[in-house]
This record gives C-alpha cells, sequence and structure tokens, in this order.
C-alpha cells in the first residue's frame, strides 16, 4: 500500500530561494518540490552531487528517487516542532530585505594593467527562522532534520502518516500545490492559479481530473494528485 505523509516543515533559519528576479531576489509562498526532492531523499548518495558545473542531473535524477514530494505551501503561522509537539510561538515571519554586497566577476575593470573589483550591491527577500510549510510525501517518510534552500539551511520536519490511503480517480481538488510537469499527460486541470518557478509551474488553488488518492488524518480529509509514474518510477505509488 502507498505510504503518504503530511510533511510540516519548521525553518532554523533564514530561508533563502530566489522565485525571480526584480531589483530584489523575491521568494514566492511555495517551495518547488525539486529542492525538497533533494533534500528528503539523503538516503540515496548517487542524488547527493557537489558540482561547480551548470550540468543538472534532474530526468535522470528522478527516475531513482524513492520519496515524491509535493511543493510546499507558505503556513499562515510560525512553527517551532520540540519533539512530537507543535507550538506556534508569537514571532513575525513575514519575509525581511536583507542586503548584500560580493565581487562580481561581470564588474571587474581592467585600469592601467590594474584589475579593480568592484562590489555588487543588491538585496534578497528571505523567511525568518520559524516559518513553516506544509507538503506530502509519497512512498515515504524522510529525514527529520534537513537543508534546504539557496544557503542550505537546516529545517525540522514533523512527518504524520496518513490513515485509509484510497486510490482514486475522476475530477478533484487536491490538498496541495501541484507542481504541473509531474502530473501524468491523462490528467487534467481546469481551474486554479499558475505560479512560474526557474524550471517549473506550480499550480494553487486548482481542479483537476485525474489519478489521485484520498486519504485521511483524524477527521481530516486529504486528496494528493498522483504523479508520473513514468517519470517518478522508483517511487511506490501504488
Amino acid at each position: 500500500m502507498t505510504e503518504i505523509y503530511r510533511c510540516l516543515l519548521s525553518c532554523h533559519d533564514y530561508l533563502f530561494y530566489v522565485s525571480r528576479e526584480l531589483k530584489v531576489g523575491v521568494t514566492e509562498h511555495v517551495i518547488g518540490n525539486t529542492a525538497l526532492h533533494y533534500a528528503i531523499n539523503t538516503h540515496m548518495p548517487s542524488v547527493q552531487r557537489t558540482t561547480s558545473t551548470d550540468k543538472w542531473h534532474y530526468p535522470e535524477d528522478r527516475k531513482i528517487f524513492t520519496i515524491y514530494a509535493t511543493p510546499a505551501e507558505l503556513l499562515p503561522h510560525p512553527l517551532c516542532l520540540i519533539g512530537d509537539s507543535r507550538v506556534s510561538p508569537d514571532v513575525n515571519t513575514s519575509p525581511v530585505k536583507i542586503s548584500f554586497n560580493a565581487v562580481d566577476d561581470t564588474l571587474v575593470f581592467k585600469m592601467k594593467e590594474e584589475k579593480i573589483a568592484i562590489p555588487k550591491v543588491g538585496a534578497y527577500m528571505k523567511y525568518p527562522a520559524l516559518t513553516g510549510f506544509e507538503f506530502f510525501a509519497i512512498g515515504g517518510r524522510g529525514p527529520p532534520v534537513i537543508r534546504i534552500g539557496k544557503k542550505l539551511i537546516p529545517a525540522r520536519i514533523f512527518y504524520r502518516r496518513l490513515e485509509n490511503v484510497e486510490p482514486a480517480d475522476g475530477e478533484f481538488s487536491p490538498s496541495h500545490a501541484v507542481a504541473v510537469q509531474d502530473l501524468p499527460s491523462e490528467t487534467r486541470i481546469s481551474a486554479g492559479s499558475i505560479i512560474f518557478l526557474p524550471n517549473s509551474a506550480i499550480l494553487t488553488g486548482g481542479t483537476l481530473d485525474g489519478e489521485h488518492y484520498k486519504c485521511k488524518d483524524g477527521d481530516g480529509l486529504y486528496y494528493i494528485a498522483k504523479p508520473d509514474t513514468r517519470i517518478f518510477s522508483s517511487v511506490s505509488l501504488s
């Protein structure tokens, strides 16, 4: 039987990821699931690479991930995880603007045979510590502590296994943000808003028609979109 977990993620530092570049680096209210896949599949040394080139390995890595993650959506309240307990401290988790300067090799000028490095000044929007996100994991559970974001900050995850997982087909409203590129070609999108992130499109508040899972968590009912088995062939989806 397919294992599905509801996952609550709590940041332990300033979370930084760029959704789009304006005058500052702006973060959306969702975390793309590509970052989550690498963060929770830490049991697979083959996908934990460090590279200094611009070559990515997304297509081949998706075929060997054993845990699938949906994109993570921002929670409306801060989240602190202590053991198995969850508390909502009275702290502000709105994005804050943090400036930086760094030497940019595009701003190195040659003057009288001498190179002069001019600092580049900019800013990013970051989520403060204890900002919370929610996502769902299919096929198993990952580690309780991960590193995520551009700066690989530590974050804590609370996993709760959902009950009575039933496969279903037809129209449904997913209980999570959906990575459009992960859906089977047979799944139809009939409503929703699209957020464009680097290398992905995320559907929020959507209505789909296709294969999915119907799950329970106590009195709560969740509808989880089934990803394409041809893309994530190592995830237990049935």
